[in-house]
């Protein structure tokens, strides 16, 4: 327990950690960032939560964005494992079923 203690001390002691305690501004300035990072962290999270409640965004559904050309942001297509088994070929003459 003691080392510990000791480490606590030396950074307690530190240039850094007294120059950040006795400045005007600097505390401030760190604790907004903090806080709005914090802001849009939880509000990502609850945007991403209420889709999958399907409370939030209800525009925007897998199936019709299947077909559109991807983005930047989108992830990219899942590529087939090469030990998968190809599709069956329906026999000649067999059309689409009616």
């Amino acid at each position: 327990m003691s080392s510990f203690v000791n480490f606590l001390q030396w950074i307690q002691d530190s240039d850094l950690s007294t120059s950040f305690r006795e400045s005007t501004y600097v505390w401030g300035v760190v604790d907004g960032i903090h806080v709005i990072g914090l802001c849009i962290f939880m509000g990502m999270l609850l945007f991403w939560e209420l889709r999958l409640f399907n409370v939030g965004v209800r525009t925007a559904t897998p199936a019709p964005t299947r077909g559109r050309p991807p983005t930047a942001c989108s992830p990219r297509p899942r590529q087939r494992a090469a030990t998968a088994a190809p599709r069956p070929t329906p026999p000649p003459g067999a059309g689409p079923r009616r």
